[in-house]
């Protein structure tokens, strides 16, 4: 394994063990997501190759999670649109302070670059394809205006569009639709499916969806010498995402997909040393 994604993935989970203190403080469910689920499954751990940490939780969870930045201990770092303002994600992500992590597409803003761990909610996605529909767009005009910036993997017809709605909206319109959009987001709370309706889980042409009932009461299971939780049915959630999940892909596909400017660890392995 590469000595920089080991180190990386060392500091990450010492974020992720913070992220389950509070929530355990708080008594907020969540569950290791995408490949980190994936990696609970089939390696007790990270992906070998894997550079990030991901869990998720149901919104409403994930709005009392947001509140909770004075629980965390000094050194990390609750990032949101609240205590960032220039951090445009409609996810939420805990920062480790003394580190940097820079990726290309946010690189020129003025965040907190810190080595962090992502946490997504999970909406509820309506089954009546025209609402489905219309929840996706709204989902893609609300991370539009909270970046602020043309969306870079969707095309250029998505690039130009995004960049004229950014021209000719006012302001004071901005902050309002970002507002009234929050909350379209989470009308579907008794849905029967849910989604992240972030990343490449959606676009315009494609929703990935998952069953409520996957995400449930969370199981514990090893990672990386610890427990984690996963989803009540994490097996269907990765089939359902990734396919046969259980089986390595080939060596040439044993990589990460991030875009990293920069990693430094700071003083943190001197400081574990000492």
């Amino acid at each position: 394994m590469d000595e920089q994604i080991k180190k990386l993935q060392l500091v990450q989970l010492d974020i992720l063990d913070e992220v389950k203190r509070v929530c355990d403080k708080m008594e907020i469910p969540f569950y290791l997501a995408f490949g980190s689920c994936l990696g609970a499954l089939r390696h007790k751990g990270c992906i070998p190759w894997d550079d990030d940490i991901d869990i998720c939780m149901h919104v409403k969870d994930f709005d009392r999670f947001v509140r909770c930045k004075k629980l965390f201990r000094p050194g990390y770092f609750l990032q949101t649109q609240a205590t960032d303002p220039e951090f445009g994600c409609a996810i939420a992500r805990v920062r480790l302070d003394g580190t940097r992590l820079v990726e290309e597409d946010e690189a020129d803003l003025n965040i907190h670059h810190g080595i962090y761990v992502d946490i997504y909610p999970l909406y509820g996605i309506p089954r009546n394809k025209l609402l489905r529909m219309c929840l996706v767009a709204e989902s893609l005009l609300y991370r539009l205006l909270l970046v602020r910036r043309p969306p870079r993997n969707h095309g250029g017809a998505a690039a130009g569009a995004g960049a004229l709605i950014l021209q000719i909206l006012p302001e004071r319109v901005r902050l309002r639709l970002v507002k009234e959009l929050k909350k379209r987001l989470r009308v579907y709370r008794n849905s029967v499916e849910v989604g992240t309706l972030y990343g490449m889980d959606v676009s315009m042409r494609h929703l990935i969806t998952y069953k409520r009932s996957w995400f449930q009461k969370p199981r514990m299971v090893e990672f990386e010498g610890r427990k984690m939780p996963i989803p009540t049915n994490a097996e269907n959630y990765m089939s359902n995402r990734y396919g046969d999940y259980m089986t390595l892909p080939p060596k040439d596909k044993q990589k990460s997909y991030h875009s990293f400017m920069e990693l430094d660890f700071g003083d943190y392995f001197k400081d574990c040393r000492e």
